[in-house]
């Protein structure tokens, strides 16, 4: 019972809370004077972009992905700079075999050359929209941000747009080439105007109920590792299988098109299904905001510094004592040095990781650990930082500080 006691009272020693929070706050008191400095900017966006969502989603997608029954992906690349009179009819061919809803990831900026192909393009929506068979959302873009007002300035619709009368949904989701897209827009501010997005709009269509936003007016993207079937415009004929009841989208498939995502490089359309999906099956991920960050760092510091000290226990003491009637010169090389302590970090670096894996894919719980994992790494600088204040309280009179710590007999030693 005595050595029960002695264990509960190791486990929840606030020794450990104490050595957690100063690691804690001297990460932050670091981030904090790289955040102030200029020429740390490189640094500070690094730490700002850091996020376990990649790693997350490229493991859940290491394996053979499964095919999406729900959306399926109309490539019309090569069409893109020809007649748009075969756009037209790849729209007509589509709605004739009655998606649930249509998507067109294409914005035909200005009347082409061709006045009768434009035309054609125009009648086909006009028809499409007049036979109101089929859902159809067209695609439209902001620009000019203005940070001050945290809205756009200006839109680009398709030429016709007005007189088709089709619903339209921005596609600014993929402005920033060099970040991955863990998330998409629910909507963006064009001025005093509320624009909903692309997939948001179909999204909408389709459920009748408006997306809800998972983080300001963001939307989590599941990479689910699923793939999406891309029939080619050619072979529309032969795929109504995979056009009619099924949600569709008509655009490029093309790679100079591509996008970072945590699964590598996709096409933004591709992007785009990956979000009409998970805002239709729900991405169910809680995203912790700081107070989250702060929390699970604490606690991640706790766990490392308890398991840390019981290892610590263990090679020190238990394990000479379970060889003290034999000479090993390695063993005391292995107990004095400090290398171990580096070994036992890297393991509970794995083990953390691999449970706030499980918690993301199990329970849709997220918080960005880069503060926790810090605090892992540098969870001695925080004990140091207590061994000394502890030795400068005894120093300057306080006999008795340090009496409760687990390291009472380090400091006897000093």
């Amino acid at each position: 019972m005595k050595q029960l006691r002695k264990i509960i009272r190791t486990i929840f020693h606030p020794d450990h809370l104490i050595v957690s929070v100063l690691t804690v706050a001297f990460m932050a008191l670091l981030y904090s004077i790289i955040h102030g400095l200029e020429f740390m900017n490189p640094v500070d966006k690094l730490i700002n972009d850091l996020s376990m969502i990649d790693i997350y989603y490229r493991i859940n997608n290491s394996g053979e992905a499964r095919e999406n029954q729900q959306t399926t992906i109309v490539d019309i690349t090569d069409l893109s700079v020809r007649q748009r009179d075969s756009i037209g009819q790849v729209v007509r061919q589509v709605v004739e075999m009655e998606p649930a809803v249509l998507g067109v990831d294409v914005i035909f900026e200005r009347e082409g050359l061709d006045e009768q192909a434009d035309t054609e393009l125009v009648l086909a929506f006009l028809d499409s929209s007049a036979a109101d068979s089929v859902p159809i959302v067209l695609a439209e873009q902001l620009f000019d941000y203005q940070e001050d007002a945290h809205a756009y300035g200006s839109v680009q619709h398709s030429f016709f747009a007005a007189d088709v009368g089709l619903p339209e949904g921005c596609i600014n989701g993929m402005s920033d080439q060099n970040q991955s897209l863990s998330s998409y827009p629910v909507y963006q501010l064009h001025g005093t105007d509320t624009v909903y997005s692309l997939p948001a709009v179909m999204a909408e269509m389709l459920s009748g109920q408006r997306v809800v936003p998972d983080i300001g007016n963001m939307h989590a993207i599941n990479y689910r590792g699923e793939r999406f079937p891309v029939v080619d415009y050619r072979d529309l004929p032969r795929s109504r299988h995979l056009i009619e009841g099924r949600n569709v989208l008509i655009g490029t498939h093309d790679q100079h098109d591509s996008h970072q995502t945590p699964i590598g490089p996709k096409p933004g359309v591709v992007v785009i299904a990956h979000t009409l999906d998970s805002m239709l099956q729900g991405s169910h991920v809680f995203h912790g905001g700081q107070f989250w960050i702060v929390l699970v760092a604490i606690i991640a510091g706790y766990l490392m510094n308890l398991f840390e000290y019981t290892v610590t226990w263990g090679v020190r003491r238990g394990i000479p004592r379970l060889f003290k009637k034999r000479g090993n010169l390695l063993l005391d090389f292995f107990t004095e040095s400090e290398l171990y302590d580096k070994v036992v970090a890297f393991i509970f670096m794995v083990i953390f990781t691999g449970f706030t894996y499980w918690l993301f894919f199990r329970h849709g719980f997220y918080v960005n650990t880069w503060l926790a994992l810090a605090t892992i790494a540098f969870i001695e600088e925080g004990r140091l930082i207590y061994k000394a204040w502890l030795s400068y309280r005894r120093k300057k009179g306080h006999q008795r500080a340090g009496s409760y710590s687990l390291y009472a007999h380090e400091l006897e030693e000093k």
